[in-house]
């Protein structure tokens, strides 16, 4: 019996503004990240994955006051999703695929009965949740492309329906259900530039606020409340007497009843950059307005009682004037918004997601002995209850918490520590390097990110740990570059994840020049623009870590976790496509893309004094070659191409200390396609055998037979997709000492594999789930830890995916 366990799922947030949704009935945040759905409950559990896309999630939405978990989710293919309990009952392509037609659904608003969603192409279209038909589809211009929508109940069966887009004016619709009836009623003029994003707040049974926020950098009130026809008419002529016209746009419906109105109230200024989502606070007794910007800006706005002018209540987020890098501290800026008020708990939270991928949450929890006064409000134009929130309502100040961390582009490179299994290192095409390990501190034991290394210019395609505070990354440079843990991250792991040893000649910190690609170590770092000495001071930074109550968090690891770089590899004529590591003879091997058999060398480096060895010339393959493994003893070197062959290197060391490689022995027909990936068995199974995989469907065992002097297949089992990375555990699984080998495919799939040491068959394993799920694309890399177990015994694998995701599993045998 093999059970499964998802352990931990590290993935970015894509980069839209309505890229999460929150039900109040259950509880549940869904978040759309790469092809997938994440839904999490407000204590931040992963609850479910919803891998029901084929292209990059844009927007979603539960429906309003739903307990079934009704969720809609939209695609950059132009395909959405309804989920009801978090099963797919039905989906939708908008896209006329006979013509080839691809456009994105990049917004959506769902109320009552009507869903809205608006397409790159500018077309609206609307769909009854009776029987999900489409029932009205229109277009505004050929200017307009939607950005954001927003669709008010206003009675049964009417809608008022509000689109803003890549022009300056807000558009106003209704809409009836009876009849089908859709009618401009209103162009509202103000912003100077496109309006990103919208949200409304109910204030009683005949009043709603509507706010817009723009790239001009403001955010617009608006007033709509139901009106007599005839008392706005004479409303209207008035204003036109006074010298500050601000006029009130009728909206009718065609049956003449539920006459309303809708006027200009505020204007909020105070942003410094493009306003990219806006969220009233959930209770419209409070009202408040949390707005996210692209400057990395989190602000909470409300009305001052004694002018009616709004003001900023809090300021979240960061402020960065020294470069663009994340690497400095300017992350971006925010995408998305959202609130949270958890009466149970007593709990308020704000969430906002960046260009990083991560989440940023601050809570702060309500004084249970405090109680909000009533007041009442006298005037006939509002006629509403105020609740007062003094000073001593809030028991503390926000609070910054951890959400989701992960890469927001492919995750490729994985590599436990060598020393002891205690950490995880990963890089990714999104440019960083990062550290996972096991948080011991707290009621809740979980993997989080620590500390991320490297921040680079170039994407990241390969790592590999050396020694418990050394590792080696590479990516689509020519250069090899080693780190070396700093104490600041030492002292971090020590605390939070019980990892010591002895941190003899390590820098205090880590910092990389603004226009630079290596980190470097040091006490200060310089601005040469300023010409002064730009503050990272080594003593404030220490005592910020010092200080920290849980693992870092997006900002900190960000500016203070980075890893000073001790060395340089230079050698290679292109990218770097793949390296490994012999620790008995402390040498490298690696290779770089190529397309000819000169540019196919092996290079080995001698990491004793960081040179290249270049009397060892390594010809055999013509192509790329995609994976290097050195045996478990050192004595043997596996290589595997592009060119669909595999060749074993021998090692030999002489008398003089001098290492040179020879062919052992190669194969240059094994597969038919290209070979994404090889490891070695262990030496207690087979002496010199080895696992190929490729994009022909298969996996392949080799044994040396010493009788014939040269390898031979001894098992192989085809599958309905390419097979794209493994890993072999190399300790026995049971008492037959049966090995355990984990493959993963093309379209992420994962499967085990038991390779019987009997009669050295390999045989799936099969009805096996995965935990919370598998990756929805490509499987880069996987890797089983060697050398630890999680706290249960559980063998803990690794896998590195296309669909940006890095995810621990542990297995149960």
């Amino acid at each position: 019996m093999v059970e499964i366990s998802l352990d931990h799922i590290a993935i970015g947030t894509n980069k839209h503004t309505k890229i999460q949704t929150y039900n109040d009935i259950s509880g549940h945040i869904a978040v759309g990240c790469n092809r997938s759905v994440l839904i999490y409950d407000t204590d931040k559990n992963l609850k479910h994955v919803l891998n029901g896309h084929k292209s990059v999630v844009t927007c979603l939405q539960y429906q309003d006051n739903s307990t079934n978990n009704q969720l809609i989710t939209c695609s950059e293919d132009g395909s959405f999703n309804i989920y009801e309990n978090y099963d797919l009952i039905k989906k939708i392509q908008i896209n006329n695929m006979e013509k080839d037609e691809m456009h994105s659904v990049n917004s959506i608003t769902y109320r009552g009965k009507c869903l809205l969603i608006g397409d790159s192409s500018g077309t609206f279209r609307i769909y009854n949740n009776d029987d999900w038909s489409l029932i009205k589809e229109f277009r505004i211009s050929d200017r307009v492309h939607p950005l954001c929508l927003e669709m008010i109940s206003v009675s049964e069966g009417k809608y008022i329906i509000f689109i803003g887009g890549t022009l300056e004016d807000l558009f106003v619709y209704s809409f009836e259900m009876d009849n089908f009836e859709l009618s401009l009623q209103a162009k509202l003029k103000g912003h100077e530039d496109w309006i990103k994003c919208l949200d409304f707040i109910k204030i009683n049974d005949n009043k709603w606020f509507i706010a817009t926020g723009s790239q001009d950098r403001y955010i617009r009130i608006w007033n709509l409340e139901f009106k007599n026809v005839e008392e706005l008419e004479l409303e209207n002529k008035k204003n036109k007497m006074s010298l500050i016209n601000n006029k009130k746009f009728p909206i009718v419906f065609k049956d003449g009843l539920n006459a309303m109105a809708i006027n200009f109230d505020s204007l909020i200024m105070g942003h410094d950059d493009w306003i990219q989502c806006i969220k009233f606070h959930p209770n419209p007794q409070k009202l408040q307005l949390l707005s996210a910007t692209a400057n990395t800006e989190l602000m909470i706005w409300e009305v001052d009682n004694k002018s009616d002018i709004w003001i900023c209540n809090n300021r979240l987020g960061e402020i960065s004037s020294k470069g663009s890098t994340t690497a400095t501290g300017s992350s971006g800026g925010f995408w998305s918004c959202f609130w949270i008020v958890d009466g149970e708990k007593k709990k308020e939270s704000v969430y906002t997601s960046g260009k990083t991928g991560s989440w940023r949450c601050w809570s702060r929890t309500i004084n249970q002995e405090s109680t909000p006064q009533l007041e009442v409000d006298d005037d006939e134009e509002q006629k509403k209850l105020e609740l007062i929130f003094d000073d001593n309502y809030y028991s503390q100040n926000w609070v910054q918490e951890a959400f989701i961390l992960g890469p927001t582009r492919e995750c490729n490179g994985l590599s436990w520590d060598a020393s002891k299994g205690e950490y995880l290192l990963s890089t990714s095409l999104d440019q960083t390097t990062r550290l996972y390990a096991l948080n011991k501190v707290g009621d809740k034991k979980e993997w989080r990110e620590f500390a991320r290394p490297q921040i680079h210019g170039y994407d990241l395609t390969n790592i590999l740990s050396i020694s418990q505070t050394e590792f080696i990354s590479a990516g689509e440079e020519k250069i090899i570059r080693i780190f070396k843990e700093p104490k600041n991250v030492a002292d971090i792991l020590k605390k939070f994840a019980g990892i010591d040893y002895d941190r003899t000649d390590v820098s205090q910190i880590a910092s990389m020049p603004t226009l630079g690609l290596s980190n470097k170590a040091g006490e200060t770092e310089t601005s040469a623009e300023e010409g002064i000495n730009a503050e990272t001071d080594t003593e404030m930074i220490s005592n910020i870590l010092n200080n920290l109550t849980t693992p870092p968090l997006e900002d900190q690891l960000q500016r203070f976790t980075l890893y000073p770089e001790i060395e340089k590899l230079y050698g290679h004529g292109f990218e770097i496509s793949c390296f490994d590591y012999d620790k008995t003879s402390n040498i490298l091997a690696s290779c770089n893309k190529s397309n000819s058999k000169k540019n196919s060398q092996i290079k080995i480096f001698n990491l004793n004094d960081y040179t290249l060895m270049s009397n060892l010339i390594m010809e055999f393959h013509n192509l790329t070659i995609t994976s290097l493994k050195f045996s478990h003893c050192g004595e043997y070197l596996l290589s595997c191409s592009r060119d669909r062959t595999w060749c074993v290197w021998k090692k030999a060391v002489h008398e003089s200390g001098d290492i040179s490689f020879e062919i052992f022995k190669n194969n240059l027909k094994p597969h038919t396609k290209i070979i994404w990936d090889c490891e070695w068995l262990p030496k207690s199974f087979d002496q010199n055998g080895f696992v190929t995989v490729s994009r022909d469907k298969t996996i392949k065992y080799w044994s040396f037979n010493s009788e014939k002097d040269d390898y031979e297949l001894v098992s192989s089992i085809r599958f309905k997709e390419p097979v794209t990375a493994v890993s072999v555990y190399n300790k026995a699984i049971n008492e037959s000492d049966d090995l355990l080998i984990a493959i993963g495919l093309n379209d992420g799939d994962l499967k085990l594999i038991k390779l019987s040491k009997d009669n050295k068959d390999l045989k799936e394993i099969e009805n096996l789930k995965f935990g919370l799920g598998k990756p929805c694309d490509r499987v880069n890399k996987l890797k089983f830890n060697q050398l630890a177990t999680d706290e249960k015994g559980g063998i803990l694998l690794a896998c590195s995916s296309a669909d940006t995701s890095l995810r621990i599993y542990s297995i149960k045998i």
